[in-house]
């Protein structure tokens, strides 16, 4: 009977671990809809459900109309954009961590462990 105790207790550690080192995942349609950049008022992010998007900043007197374009795909935790340099037709890539997805707030962080957190606006 120890014995069956022992294997019970060490597969339900194993399962604990095993879960715990899963990655939380996401779904990319809650993404879906236009954020603001709470640490730069007036940087807007919009994910459009096609899986492409734009940013502008009117801080800087740029509007929706001339943003700047992107793919993009959120996979498990891991949301990848890809911005289109429209003279060069170049494609720049930046893969990003989420952290927090929830109706109203997003937060994710590159390679270097910075977090950005954004609001939905709509």
């Amino acid at each position: 009977m120890k014995k069956y105790v022992a294997i019970f207790v060490s597969m339900l550690a194993l399962m604990f671990v095993n879960t715990s080192c899963q990655p939380e995942s996401f779904d990319q349609y809650d993404l879906v809809g236009v954020w603001e950049n709470d640490d730069n008022a007036g940087e807007f992010w919009r994910y459009r459900s096609d899986l492409t998007g734009c940013t502008w900043d009117e801080g800087d007197d740029v509007t929706e109309e001339e943003a700047q374009e992107f793919t993009w795909t959120l996979v498990v935790n891991t949301l990848t954009q890809i911005h289109i340099i429209e003279i060069s037709n170049t494609q720049i890539p930046k893969i990003y961590t989420v952290t927090e997805l929830t109706s109203s707030s997003l937060v994710y962080e590159d390679d270097f462990g910075k977090s950005y957190y954004f609001s939905r606006v709509e």
